[in-house]
């Protein structure tokens, strides 16, 4: 192979080690002299469609329900997005004014998620002193979720 010349001698070990694995990846393919040809692989066949690739984006996602019933209402889009349970109970403006008055009643300020929290990582993140705070605290923030 006339191209291995061109390499060049100095490489790192960590260049040398990613030679090699490319080198066991592509020893014994054979090109031909026969065009190439482009197959859209979410298609039978082959071709590209903005719905298959819309159908193989999003082909993992959960569905959410009355989804369709909403994406086809009359309101204004403001109101059609669907938030995420983090945002709902943490980073919404209602949210996070409910947590700001029950967390100052319990002298916890700092306590407050931001926008950027999830439920689970904010949650498990306050530090209390004894399993009994944490049984507490537990079931307030459960309640303070399920009254919002």
């Amino acid at each position: 192979m006339g191209w291995t010349r061109r390499i060049d001698p100095d490489l790192d070990h960590l260049s040398i080690t990613e030679f090699l694995l490319i080198w066991d990846m592509v020893d014994g393919i054979q090109l031909s002299d026969v065009d190439d040809q482009f197959r859209w692989r979410w298609e039978g066949c082959g071709h590209y469609s903005a719905s298959s690739s819309y159908a193989a984006f999003f082909g993992g996602r959960e569905e959410t329900l009355a989804a369709a019933e909403i994406w086809d209402s009359r309101a204004p889009s403001r109101c059609q997005v669907l938030e995420d349970i983090d945002h709902i109970l943490l980073g919404c403006v209602v949210s996070r004014h409910v947590w700001a008055v029950v967390l100052g009643h319990w002298d916890r300020p700092s306590w407050v998620p931001n926008v950027q929290h999830t439920l689970a990582g904010w949650w498990t993140d306050l530090e209390v002193a004894n399993r009994r705070e944490r049984k507490n605290l537990n079931t307030a923030i459960a309640l303070v979720c399920w009254s919002i």
